[in-house]
Formats: C-alpha cells, structure tokens, sequence
C-alpha cells in the first residue's frame, strides 16, 4: 500500500470516528432535552429538590411556577422546575464588615498593646 493509499485509509477512519461521535453528542443532546419535558408529580418534585410541595404550590399561586394538570394529579415540568430554582436562589448580598475598634485610634493601640503584652495595661 502507498503511502497516499494509507492517508486516504487514515482520514477514511478518522472521518467515520468523528461521525459516530457525532451521533452519541446528537443523541445525548436529545436524550437531555427529553429529560428536561419530563412531568414530574409534585410530591417527586419536591423530594427532588429538597423543599415542600406546598412551597411549590405557593410559587404557583404567586406565578412563579407553572404547574400543570387537574387537582388530584398536579405535575410540573423538570425544565419549568430548574428555571425556578435558578431565579428564585438566594443573591449572594454584600457583607458589611464591622471594626473592631469605636473609632479612636488610641483605644484600638491599647487593646493591641494589651493582646501583644498579655495583660491588663490602663
């Protein structure tokens, strides 16, 4: 075999792997999107996601969550239920760090003194 032979049976290979990969990333793809429609019961839901089903059915009263079906069989989708969960997670707020001395300089070097001395100066 040439050496022109085996690239052409070299990229012949490649090309197939890539295709097969291909098709495992599509149907991962679609595997995902179909989890993400998937109805989920509410009481599931809620064991799912560590919280009540009455604080789910309070985020539906308030219009945050979009629940689906009659009384007796409410269910939410799982893509509905992440979205949710994203916007309704805690902002992180920032920290207001107090000091630890009263505003006189002189009272902070005291207390200082004091830690670096081991005793009780005044």
């Amino acid at each position: 075999m040439s050496t022109a032979a085996q690239l052409r049976a070299m990229a012949d290979a490649i090309e197939a792997d890539a295709k097969e990969r291909a098709a495992s990333l599509r149907a991962m793809a679609e595997s995902i999107d179909a989890g993400a429609s998937e109805l989920l019961p509410l009481d599931r839901a809620a064991s799912l996601i560590g919280r009540s089903v009455r604080v789910l059915r309070d985020a539906a009263r308030r219009g945050e969550l979009e629940i689906i079906g009659p009384r007796s069989a409410r269910v939410v989708r799982r893509s509905e239920l992440d979205r949710w969960l994203r916007e309704s997670a805690p902002k992180a707020k920032p920290t207001v760090t107090a000091s630890r001395c009263d505003g006189d300089d002189a009272s902070f070097e005291r207390g200082r003194v004091r830690l670096l001395v081991g005793g009780s100066q005044r």
